[in-house]
């Protein structure tokens, strides 16, 4: 049997991503990292979701038979990774302040746009009471 550099069967390996448990970690793995790049403000980011999302649904219908949750799984922990984005980015929104984590990640995830606003003119009112930026030194 062929030994990989982690010193794990290669077959091995591959029967594991085959089964069921495989899938679904795959699956996991993949919604968390597209999640933790999801940048909603960008126009590039929000196609490469749509992107990889699509690869991987059509992945997942064409050789995944032997897990049937693989998609409701992505999908799942894609948008929760989604929310908790955003509430990492909006986290200084007059509407959070002072709330616990939870609470933070329900507002966000039903009051989204509110609390995107809020946030947004609150930097607009911190930055225009800066004293004006000098300019170079000469």
């Amino acid at each position: 049997m062929p030994v990989s550099p982690l010193g794990i069967g290669d077959t091995m390996l591959l029967d594991f991503f085959a089964s069921e448990l495989g899938v679904y970690l795959l699956a996991l793995a993949l919604a968390v990292g597209v999640s933790l790049m999801l940048n909603v403000e960008s126009t590039a980011s929000w196609v490469g979701t749509i992107v990889i999302t699509a690869a991987f649904v059509l992945v997942a219908i064409t050789q995944m038979a032997p897990a049937p949750g693989a998609v409701p799984l992505y999908v799942v922990a894609l948008s929760v990774g989604g929310v908790a984005a955003e509430v990492r980015r909006y986290s200084d929104s007059p509407l959070l302040v002072g709330e616990p984590y939870w609470r933070k990640f329900l507002l966000t995830l039903t009051h989204r746009r509110r609390i995107r606003e809020a946030a947004l003119r609150e930097a607009a009112a911190s930055q225009s009471t800066r004293a004006p930026a000098r300019g170079p030194c000469r």
